[in-house]
């Protein structure tokens, strides 16, 4: 039997690029940095879920240095 892989995660690097650009300083502060993600991510897909027309594809996020 093969094994899966996720489309999305077999294009990336290559014909997709990340949906985050950041890099986490120390180990402790990349759990942390992930959730602000997630988090981030639910609120502006509740906010905007009321509008149909929104048309928000995805939503990408920078982290300065």
């Amino acid at each position: 039997m093969g094994h899966k892989t996720h489309p999305y995660g077999f294009r990336l690097g290559i014909v997709k690029d990340w949906k985050a650009h950041w890099f986490a300083p120390t180990a402790s502060s990349y759990r942390t940095l992930v959730l602000e993600d997630i988090a981030l991510r639910k609120s502006i897909q509740n906010e905007y879920s009321g509008f149909t027309d929104a048309g928000i594809a995805r939503v990408e996020i920078d982290r300065g240095a």
